[in-house]
């Protein structure tokens, strides 16, 4: 499909799902995991937010702990468009 996406006969939104809409019954966080406890199962997570004072320069880092029943760790990926698109 590489070469349809090159020479435009196909667009790259027909062909790529966002997790977002492909998981709908899910809740999506974009954060870093810092523990893993399988005895209590819960998740700590830590993502930054937007700036909280008037410099704009510091991120406030959000910890939040997250019950799970089960817990998938799988390798993400980064998708390199060179530029184009």
């Amino acid at each position: 499909m590489l070469h349809k996406i090159a020479s435009g006969m196909i667009e790259t939104k027909h062909i790529v799902t966002p997790i977002r809409a492909f998981c709908n019954r899910s809740r999506f966080y974009c954060a870093n995991v810092e523990n893993i406890d399988l005895e209590k199962k819960h998740v700590l997570i830590r993502s930054s937010s937007t700036p909280t004072d008037e410099s704009k320069t510091d991120l406030k880092m959000n910890t939040k702990s997250l019950p799970y029943d089960y817990v998938v760790i799988a390798l993400g990926s980064e998708t390199k468009f060179f530029g184009l698109g």
